[in-house]
């Protein structure tokens, strides 16, 4: 049972047997300690008795003690500072002066007040020994010299009180003083009186014992000094009278504090000590730092480790792909990332469960470990997302063999608890040295072409620097777009739509611009589509319906009433401030003479057609038209189309573009003006940019036009002035 606690080596368990038997030969055979029951040799010889059994039994007590909070601290403290105490050798000194101080000023410090107590009780042992036959004696004169009478057995037999004469004369052979005396230091008559002509010793007894008459106690004992020689003197009250007998006994040492602390036993105890500190707290201190070591790399190991796949995790994989850089030759070999990502893995884990699902994840590893295994790390990144950091020679054809081998590898058919199951997966891959040389970088490069490989639907993508959304320049712009939104610091641009058969305007679509300071201009497609993903596009629509406003005021008052179209988001629907925010326009505003339309794609339309019917309809009742932009890119349902209160149709400019010379597009572009015409909507075709693109479409029946032939978006004060010319179509077209 013991064995799982031996934490000494047979070297450090000899010298302690050593040690231990010193102890016992200082404390109970060469200090009689059992005989003489001096305690200071009686503890030197049980501390010895226990180094050996402890020694004997292979276990350090004072590193059992300390194990408990070892393990505590090793398991609390972070893998940095455990690897900083391993590997500098600076802090390894440090540690150790500190923790051996730590063990043993405390221990010296408690070794002194233990021999201290242990001096005071063997000091009150060693006085009671040298006065044992004077207070023996003086039991005796009492009971049959002073107080006879007292005592009828000592008066019926001569020969009793003989006898304790004899005795009392040998008793009294190593006295130095014995006097009878009264509370006031007379001297009374005493068969027994010894030592009396010594006037030093007589005075400075009897002083003392002038303090013992004070005392209630009827037998004290004490030190007294005469000429740098140290006495024990003892009284004891006389029974039935206040009379005392004092003895004065000389003591072989003097028994003052600072002798003891001079003493070669006491100095000698306390080296031991020391020396014994020393040498446990460096054990301990080794033991410490062992565990520390041990105890770091475990951590290390979780830290930097998947704990279903044992795989390494994303934390090393910066260093994985650099280890792999530094040790190919780059002019004829590469490193490839392949950024996996198992598709529909959600799915999977919330049907059969997460039990299923870690098992799942624990079978593509292990197929992942076999590809190129003499060549591939394999990362776990996170979830259902895997990484291969494999070396090859540089070939674009080896790399994709790779990239097939993935795909075979994962979407092998597979069984979970007898459910078969099918896995796609999806891989973004990024290559030093053609991408980057930093590993950081091409692990965000990977992570890049594997969202393109998403965005496009594809098994496999490549990365290329027109995928890189510039993350920094995006958090950027995002932070000042919020405060361009706030400060005005936008523009809006006004496109007319022209109405064929009457060759007149019938209204504009705002669109909004940004120029940042800093930047320059930004993309409206960009910037409109951070803004949606980062939850500004609330923000950002509010602002150009209150812009627009403005600007349609400003237009009335100089004779300009147009309707004005505005697109929302997908995210506009569900916007609680949209509708109050409308209504206060349409009831205070310019839009209540010029009518508002808002344009929405089928997509945002068809997202959620409940809550996008909801919405337009409570618009709608307000007066608001909507228009359905890009009409035929997207997925509607015409039996919700025909439930939504639209009255425009804008046909998407890819069906116009090449109207005049491809006859599928011509025939789509003819369905989709018929289809309109048939739902009672006004059917706007986009992206007109030629003379044949819009007789087609007026030889087919659209009713509106907007694009580059008729103009491109313009500023408020540059419509006004194309407006008042009235030049809507090119001279060529008139």
């Amino acid at each position: 049972m013991l064995s799982k606690y031996h934490n000494i080596s047979q070297l450090d368990r000899t010298l302690r047997i050593l040690l231990g038997v010193g102890l016992l030969y200082l404390g109970f055979v060469r200090g009689r300690g059992l005989d003489a029951y001096v305690m200071s040799d009686i503890a030197l010889g049980l501390a010895g008795f226990a180094i050996v059994i402890a020694a004997t039994l292979k276990v350090c007590p004072a590193y059992l003690m300390l194990r408990r909070s070892t393990y505590k601290a090793a398991k609390t403290n972070n893998i940095q500072t455990y690897q900083e105490v391993i590997t500098n050798s600076d802090n390894n000194r440090n540690l150790i002066k500190k923790l051996q101080l730590s063990i043993v000023i405390p221990t010296t410090i408690v070794i002194v007040i233990f021999s201290l107590f242990i001096f005071d009780l063997n000091h009150k042992l060693v006085m009671q020994k040298i006065t044992k036959n004077a207070e023996v004696a003086s039991d005796i004169i009492q009971t049959f010299f002073i107080n006879p009478a007292q005592h009828s057995d000592a008066n019926d037999s001569k020969q009793s009180v003989d006898t304790a004469g004899l005795i009392v004369e040998d008793s009294i052979a190593g006295v130095e003083l014995l006097l009878h005396h009264d509370q006031s230091g007379q001297l009374l008559p005493l068969r027994f009186e010894k030592g009396v002509k010594n006037q030093a010793l007589l005075s400075a007894a009897l002083n003392k014992a002038a303090e013992f008459d004070q005392s209630t106690q009827n037998n004290v004992r004490d030190m007294i000094a005469v000429n740098e020689q140290s006495y024990v003197i003892s009284s004891t009250r006389v029974e039935g009278s206040d009379a005392w007998l004092t003895s004065v006994v000389k003591s072989p040492a003097t028994h003052g504090m600072f002798e003891l602390l001079i003493s070669s036993k006491f100095v000698v105890n306390v080296l031991l000590v020391l020396l014994m500190g020393l040498w446990s707290s460096s054990y301990i201190i080794n033991s410490f730092i062992t565990k520390a070591d041990e105890n770091a790399e475990m951590l290390h190991y979780l830290a930097t480790h998947d704990a279903l796949t044992k795989l390494p995790n994303r934390r090393l994989i910066n260093t994985i792909v650099q280890d792999k850089i530094d040790q190919i030759d780059a002019t004829t070999q590469c490193v490839t990332l392949y950024k996996v990502d198992v598709v529909g893995f959600r799915d999977i884990n919330d049907t059969l469960g997460t039990t299923l699902g870690d098992e799942l994840l624990v079978k593509l590893s292990d197929r992942l470990k076999t590809i190129e295994p003499d060549k591939t790390d394999v990362v776990r990144m996170g979830a259902d997302v895997f990484c291969l950091v494999c070396t090859h020679e540089k070939d674009q054809n080896q790399t994709q063999a790779i990239a097939n081998s993935l795909h075979e590898q994962l979407e092998a058919n597979l069984s979970l608890n007898g459910v078969p199951i099918v896995v796609q997966a999806r891989l973004g891959i990024s290559t030093f040295p053609d991408h980057s040389s930093e590993p950081e970088e091409l692990v965000r490069f990977a992570n890049i072409a594997l969202a393109q490989a998403k965005n496009q639907n594809s098994a496999t993508c490549y990365y290329h620097n027109d995928f890189d959304t510039h993350s920094v320049r995006k958090l950027t712009l995002l932070a000042r777009l919020s405060s361009a939104i706030e400060n005005d610091e936008l523009t809006l641009v006004y496109q007319p739509k022209l109405d064929l058969k009457q060759s007149q305007i019938v209204g504009v679509e705002v669109l909004v611009r940004w120029h940042d300071a800093e930047y320059g201009h930004i993309s409206p497609f960009e910037f409109v589509n951070w803004a949606e993903k980062s939850g500004l596009i609330n923000n950002l629509t509010h602002w150009v319906l209150i812009a627009a406003e403005k600007q349609c005021a400003l237009w009335q008052a100089q004779g300009c009433k147009l309707p004005f179209a505005i697109n929302l988001s997908p995210t506009n629907l569900y916007d609680r401030e949209l509708v109050p925010l409308v209504t206060r326009l349409l009831a205070t505003g310019s839009f209540s003479t010029s009518p508002l339309e808002l344009e929405l794609t089928e997509d945002a339309v068809m997202e959620d057609p409940e809550k996008a019917l909801q919405t337009m309809t409570l618009l709608s009742n307000l007066g608001v038209t909507f228009a359905i932009d890009d009409f035929g890119t997207g997925h509607s349902s015409f039996a919700y189309l025909q439930k939504f209160p639209v009255k425009n149709l804008k046909i998407d400019r890819a069906f116009i573009k090449d109207i005049d010379q491809n006859d599928h597009d011509a025939v789509l572009a003819r369905s989709m003006i018929n289809l309109g015409h048939e739902l009672d909507c006004v059917v706007t075709g986009e992206g007109v940019e030629d003379i044949e693109s819009l007789e087609k479409l007026q030889s087919f029946g659209c009713d509106h036009i907007q694009g580059y032939y008729i103009s491109k978006p313009l500023t408020a004060d540059d419509f006004m002035r194309w407006y008042e010319e009235g030049q809507f179509l090119p001279k060529i077209a008139a």
